[in-house]
């Protein structure tokens, strides 16, 4: 990509990258991600006192809400990592952006930590979630197209934080008591939810637990990312390493702005080209229906490294021409 054509971006997706277990599995076929796989699965074993084995756990996932999300969390920073390496092979990155969990797989690419460091500083911090208000994360969807301003405006209207992902899809976060209220009155206005975190991650909440992730982290020394980030949390440039630390505390007590990311992105910092490093997401797909934008080619990193597993790979997706 020329200069004049405008910045390429390299996208972290949170927990949603995992939902599909088959698009998972078939990374497991290039040889570069199953040996990351296979060397952070000794970091975690060392984080956790027991062998683990992040192969295994995706090559048998099939429900991934049926796995500890804990591992499924360290699962996604390692493979991440690895395909954003493999993706960098070919397409080097002006920028980076995370959502939510997938800002530790885009700290540990841009060199703010190494991946075993992250490994162990993000299960520590995981297990602090029982010292959280019982409360989960959920999603939520209209039964019918696209959500309304008036659905949204619902929404926040609650007990709960509301982070918008795409024009269809939506979680909120609040205490379990709230969602399990919220449910039945959600579907009366069109919208379908079901829990996707046992934790309410995105919400004050998390208050109780952030003071001791944040002591945790603190024993981690972080470089300068060899890339510039842009936060989803604070829609802008992160100016150095104590305020990617900080980020990762606000982004647990407060809303994705994803949509808005996004636009940002393109509007604000030339993006034209974005690289989903999944292992599967739909977080960039809303820009391919989006009537206001235009020129924006989305690539899914499967397309860039799968001949490494021997697949045919498809011409990326691109937006119409503005």
């Amino acid at each position: 990509m020329s200069e004049r054509d405008g910045k390429t971006l390299f996208l972290f997706p949170g927990l949603d990258a995992v939902l599909d277990a088959g698009k998972i599995r078939r990374w497991l076929d290039v040889p570069f991600i199953r040996q990351t796989l296979e060397s952070a699965s000794q970091s975690l074993s060392e984080a956790t006192g027991k062998n683990q084995s992040l192969v295994d756990l995706f090559a048998n996932m099939r429900r991934p809400q049926d796995v500890d999300e804990d591992l499924i969390h360290i699962g996604l920073i390692a493979i991440q990592y690895a395909i954003a390496l493999e993706s960098e092979k070919r397409v080097v990155p002006d920028i980076l952006t995370g959502c939510s969990h997938g800002d530790l797989g885009r700290m540990a690419f841009a060199g703010c930590l190494p991946l075993w460091d992250t490994i162990h500083m993000a299960w520590a911090s995981a297990q602090l979630r029982t010292q959280c208000v019982p409360g989960v994360n959920a999603s939520a969807r209209s039964v019918s197209g696209r959500l309304t301003e008036e659905q949204l405006d619902w929404l926040r209207k609650q007990d709960v934080v509301v982070s918008q992902w795409t024009h269809h899809h939506a979680t909120v976060a609040g205490s379990l008591e709230t969602i399990r209220d919220l449910r039945e009155r959600a579907f009366k206005r069109g919208l379908k939810m079901h829990v996707l975190l046992r934790v309410p991650v995105h919400s004050p909440l998390m208050r109780p637990v952030v003071d001791e992730a944040l002591r945790i982290s603190q024993q981690f020394v972080l470089q300068p990312p060899r890339y510039p980030i842009f936060s989803s949390v604070y829609v802008r440039r992160i100016k150095n390493a104590d305020e990617l630390r900080q980020e990762a505390v606000d982004a647990s007590l407060s809303e994705i702005r994803w949509m808005e990311t996004l636009s940002r992105l393109i509007e604000e910092e030339d993006v034209r080209r974005i690289i989903c490093i999944g292992p599967s997401s739909t977080l960039a797909n809303w820009i391919m229906n989006d009537d206001n934008i235009k020129g924006i080619e989305v690539v899914d990193a499967w397309d860039l490294c799968g001949e490494q597993a021997g697949t045919r790979l498809p011409y990326p997706k691109t937006t119409s021409a503005a």
